[in-house]
């Protein structure tokens, strides 16, 4: 299990999920205090002090549901074609995760007048990466794949 290459990928994958749960992902600067957005809440903080707005549920339970299907795909190493297609639904939930943070941004944004400003986290190139792992650890699996076909060929 844990010596094959797509282990290895998932695992990463798995290490930056969990970096993307507990840093901010955009902060809005105004003339009250400071908005941050992450991935489990939207805070403020200010000269009145500091509050949590709201909980961001969707991204949360994306992001969780990803790190547990990440998980099932490395125990479930008998069974390949399960692993594909469970990857293809990651990637998937990858592309939603990014879809609602790219609305909250426009949101913020909406928010945004002159002497306000946004400041997009460097974290946020994590999702490319993210990506890129999860078609590595697919390509793994498929190599796999064809080195059990061929191997039942031979005999």
């Amino acid at each position: 299990m844990l010596q094959r290459i797509q282990t290895v990928y998932l695992l990463l994958f798995i290490v930056c999920s969990m970096v993307l749960c507990f840093l901010p992902l955009f902060e809005l600067t105004a003339f009250d205090g400071l908005y941050v957005l992450g991935v489990i809440k939207t805070s403020f903080s200010g000269a009145s002090g500091s509050a949590v707005l709201s909980y961001n549920f969707p991204l949360m339970v994306i992001l969780s549901l990803m790190i547990l299907l990440a998980l099932a795909i490395i125990f479930k190493y008998n069974n390949r074609n399960l692993q594909m297609k469970l990857i293809f639904i990651c990637m998937v939930l990858l592309i939603l995760f990014s879809a609602i943070l790219c609305f909250n941004y426009f949101q913020l944004a909406g928010l945004s007048t002159a002497d306000h400003s946004i400041k997009i986290s460097w974290i946020l190139a994590i999702l490319p990466v993210q990506m890129v792992l999860l078609w590595l650890a697919n390509g793994g699996i498929r190599k796999d794949e064809a080195l059990v076909r061929s191997a039942d060929r031979l005999r």
